[in-house]
């Protein structure tokens, strides 16, 4: 038998192999390593600045093709017609028709230009050679020298050279610097425009938590990766505009309600809730999906950023000491629910939280800051949830 010290020689001269690592420990380094913060910080490094290209090259894309079709008036009369502003379609239409006549009149002009061309050269160079003569016919009479008739010529020429000679020596330079240039622009562009995923940008560039609108909701639900969902939109004249109900105010949020287009169902939705709050700037905790009577359509509930981490106001059960309610039969004030709304606890609820005292007496006075009355603890958002829905175990109503 060998000892440990001899086998790593072998090992070392390779005339053993070495032993194998366990697939498991290879595994949980990987795992570790991911883990990391300096990987992940890396990842989003190369994430957020490989969006910005990416993202600067569509937008630059896209204001191209609207500078030089009519793509930009064909969807604002899209969207005039899908809102009923029929003088807005006319006025778009208006709009649209000058930029077509005045694009054929520029390609019309280019075209022509080519046979205009050598005529134009001709008329230049003409002139400009019997300038030269002209000065050169002066330069000689002043100088008593025939030579310098061509002397102005022979300057132009040499300054000629010289030019094609700085171009030839700038020449492969330039090429290697522009791709770089171009690069440089297009990231400028994207990241002027934001094109990175909120996750990936700095702490300090992040938007989370604004205030909901029609265009954040539409963007949401495109990039929730169904894939009958960017088609629809796409193809919608208001670039989705229409599936949205007006946004209104609810509690400490908004509701708004989202027509689905056909091909997605509500349950797609629903299963996509973490990723939809995401998309809206907002934790998991902060949306609900709810389905309404409408068919075909998802209820949400968007909570105001960090308003469900916030504590909770105090209950109505130590604001007013008249309250009685039966125990068994009657309710009590509890606290609001997610949308502002009172909501109200059973007797027989209260009663299981506090034995003692409604075992004494069938007809409760709600005192105010008496030791039995209910209180909520705060700071947290399942403090906020609970009071949505009482005594109940689910998810809060709201």
């Amino acid at each position: 038998m060998t000892t440990e010290h001899e086998r790593l020689v072998l090992v070392s001269l390779g005339k053993v192999d070495a032993p194998e690592r366990p697939r498991g420990l290879r595994l949980d380094g990987l795992r570790r390593a991911l883990a990391d913060e300096r990987t992940r910080t890396a990842g989003r490094l190369i994430v957020r600045h490989g969006a910005y290209v990416g993202g600067g090259a569509r937008v630059l894309a896209r204001r191209t093709w609207d500078g030089r079709s009519a793509a930009r008036y064909e969807r604002m009369i899209r969207a005039a017609e899908a809102a009923g502003l029929m003088d807005e379609v006319k006025l778009w239409e208006e709009r649209g028709r000058v930029f077509r006549e005045a694009r054929h009149r520029r390609r019309m002009e280019m075209l022509t230009a080519l046979i205009r061309a050598p005529k134009a050269v001709g008329s230049a160079v003409v002139p400009g050679a019997g300038a030269l003569l002209l000065c050169g016919l002066l330069l000689a009479w002043a100088n008593h020298d025939v030579s310098d008739v061509l002397a102005p010529t022979r300057v132009v020429i040499e300054l000629v050279r010289l030019v094609a000679v700085v171009a030839g020596v700038a020449w492969e330079p330039t090429l290697f610097v522009l791709p770089w240039i171009g690069l440089a622009a297009v990231w400028a562009v994207g990241r002027h425009s934001r094109t990175a995923p909120q996750w990936a940008l700095p702490p300090h560039q992040r938007d989370d938590g604004g205030p909901i609108t029609p265009s954040i909701v539409v963007v949401a639900f495109r990039d929730l990766g169904i894939s009958a969902l960017p088609r629809a939109i796409e193809d919608m004249g208001d670039m989705g505009a229409a599936m949205l109900s007006p946004i209104v105010m609810a509690g400490c949020g908004v509701e708004v309600d989202v027509r689905l287009p056909s091909g997605v169902s509500t349950d797609e939705i629903q299963n996509r809730r973490r990723k939809l709050a995401e998309n809206l700037g907002r934790h998991e905790h902060e949306v609900f999906i709810t389905i309404p009577e409408a068919a075909r359509t998802v209820r949400l509930w968007i909570a105001d950023s960090g308003a469900l981490d916030e504590p909770i106001g105090p209950s109505a059960l130590v604001l007013d000491e008249t309250l009685t309610a039966d125990y068994q039969t009657g309710r009590a004030p509890w606290g609001q629910n997610l949308r502002g709304d009172a909501t109200v606890i059973s007797g027989m609820c209260w009663s299981r939280a506090c034995p003692t005292r409604a075992r004494r007496q069938r007809c409760v006075p709600w005192r105010c800051g008496s030791p039995s009355t209910p209180r909520l603890s705060s700071g947290s958002a399942t403090s906020r949830a609970s009071a949505t829905g009482a005594c109940s175990r689910g998810s809060p109503r709201y």
